[in-house]
C-alpha cells in the first residue's frame, strides 16, 4: 500500500473517531437539555394549563404530570373527532369515540375524588385555540434538544470535511507541484546524456573522428551515458512501483547483522574503486526483524552508493549497527563533504539534490527518496544528523 494511501486512510480513521466522539457529546448534551426542558414543562408549563383549561373543581385538585398528559391526550382525540367526524364513516366514528371514552374513564381513575372525565365540550373557539397553541409550544420544546442536536452535529460534520477536503486539496498542490519539477529535473538529467550520445554517434557516423583511439573513447563515453540513462529509468520505475496501490511488500524474518555484511560485501568492490575506505561495525549476534528482504538490501545499497557518489577519494564510510533502549539503529555515515542545511530538509524529496550537484557528481537524487519511502512502509524512519563522532554526516535507520 502507498504511503499517500495510508496517510488518506489515516485520516479517515481520525475523522470517524473524531464523528463518533461529537456524536456522543451532542447526544450527552441533547439530554441534559431535554431533562431540563421536562423539568420546565411538568413544574411551570402544565400547571399553568390545568389553571387556565381545567374546570373550577380542578383547580384545588392538582394533576400530575402523567395525569396532565393523559388529558391533553384525551382532549386531542376529542378534536379529532370534532374536525374529522364529517369524514371519517360512521364505524369509524363510533370506534374512536369508544375509545376516548376508555380513554377518560383510565383517566378519571387515575385522579382521586374524579366522577367524570374533562371533556372540551365547555371550551369556546379562542380557548381551543389557545390549547393547540400550548400543545404546539410543548411540541417545539421536546423537540427542539433533537432539532438542536442534528443541526451542530451536522455543522460540525460538514466543518471536519471541509477540513479533509482543504488538506487534501493542499496536499494534491503540492503533489502536482512535486511532480512537475520533478517531470523537469527527468528531463533535465535525460538531455545531456541525449545530446552526448547524439554528438558522438553523428561525429562517428559522419566519420569526423578518424584516429582508432579517439573512437574508442567516443564508444566508450556513449556506452557510459547510456548505462547512466538505464539506470535512472530504473530508479524511476522503482520510485514509481512504490508509489502504486498494487504494491506490497513481502515481509519475513531476517537476521539484520547477516543482511548488512552481504550488503557491505557487494559494495565493496565499488567502494575501494573510488578509493575509499569502509568501516563495518555489525555485531555477530543475530538480530531478528520482520523485514522484506529485497527492499532493505536495496535502502543499504542505496545509502552506501550516495556516500560514494558525492564524497571525494579517501573518504572514510562507516556501517555499523547496534541495540539500544529497545531499538535497532544502523547508520552510514562519512567524514566526506558536509550537506548544506538549506538542503538538509529536502534531503528524501525527489530531485532534491539541485541541477548542478546532479551534473556534478553523477547522482539522481531519487536513491535517498526511494530509501525514505521503503522505510515509511515498514514503519521506520529514516533520518539524517550531522552530529557524529569522527564523521562529518551520517544517514541512520531507526528499527523499532
Amino acid at each position: 500500500m502507498s504511503v499517500q494511501r495510508e496517510q488518506e486512510e489515516k485520516e479517515i480513521g481520525e475523522i470517524r473517531r473524531f464523528l463518533i466522539q461529537r456524536f456522543v457529546l451532542v447526544l450527552f448534551l441533547a439530554g441534559i437539555l431535554e431533562y431540563g426542558i421536562m423539568v420546565l414543562i411538568n413544574q411551570l408549563l402544565f400547571p399553568f394549563m390545568q389553571h387556565y383549561f381545567l374546570l373550577d373543581a380542578f383547580r384545588g385538585n392538582p394533576l400530575s404530570s402523567m395525569q396532565m398528559f393523559l388529558l391533553i391526550l384525551l382532549w386531542l382525540f376529542e378534536i379529532v373527532l370534532l374536525q374529522i367526524g364529517s369524514v371519517l364513516s360512521t364505524a369509524a366514528q363510533a370506534v374512536l369515540a369508544q375509545f376516548v371514552r376508555n380513554l377518560g374513564s383510565f383517566f378519571v381513575s387515575t385522579v382521586p375524588g374524579l366522577k367524570e372525565a374533562p371533556s372540551l365540550g365547555h371550551m369556546d373557539v379562542r380557548m381551543r385555540l389557545h390549547f393547540l397553541v400550548f400543545l404546539l409550544v410543548i411540541a417545539v420544546l421536546t423537540l427542539a434538544p433533537y432539532i438542536l442536536a442534528v443541526a451542530w452535529y451536522s455543522w460540525i460534520t460538514v466543518k471536519e470535511i471541509r477540513k479533509l477536503e482543504k488538506r487534501r486539496d493542499e496536499r494534491k498542490k503540492e503533489y502536482e507541484k512535486r511532480r512537475n519539477l520533478m517531470f523537469s529535473d527527468i528531463a533535465h538529467d535525460l538531455r545531456t546524456p541525449i545530446t552526448t550520445i547524439a554528438g558522438y554517434a553523428k561525429a562517428l557516423a559522419d566519420g569526423m573522428v578518424a584516429d582508432p583511439k579517439k573512437q574508442q573513447e567516443y564508444l566508450e563515453a556513449i556506452q557510459a551515458k547510456s548505462a547512466r540513462m538505464n539506470e535512472l529509468i530504473q530508479l524511476l520505475f522503482e520510485y514509481a512501483k512504490l508509489e502504486s496501490d498494487g504494491f506490497a511488500l513481502e515481509r519475513k524474518t531476517l537476521d539484520l547483522p547477516e543482511l548488512l555484511r552481504e550488503n557491505a560485501a557487494f559494495m565493496y568492490s565499488d567502494i575501494e574503486e573510488a578509493r575509499m575506505e569502509l568501516a563495518v561495525e555489525i555485531p555477530e549476534a543475530p538480530c531478528r526483524i520482520y523485514a522484506d528482504e529485497l527492499q532493505m538490501s536495496r535502502t543499504i545499497i542505496n545509502l552506501l552508493n550516495n556516500a560514494v557518489r558525492h564524497n571525494p577519494p579517501g573518504t572514510k564510510i562507516l556501517l555499523s549497527m547496534k541495540e539500544e533502549d529497545g531499538r535497532v539503529l544502523v547508520t552510514v555515515a562519512d567524514t566526506g563533504e558536509k550537506i548544506p542545511l538549506e538542503l538538509e530538509e529536502h534531503l528524501f524529496e525527489p530531485f532534491s539534490m539541485g541541477d548542478h550537484s546532479r551534473s556534478s557528481s553523477g547522482g539522481s537524487g531519487l536513491g535517498l527518496s526511494i530509501a525514505h519511502k521503503i522505510m515509511e512502509m515498514h514503519g521506520w524512519k529514516l533520518g539524517f544528523t550531522a552530529v557524529i563522532p569522527g564523521y562529518t554526516k551520517a544517514f541512520y535507520i531507526e528499527i523499532l
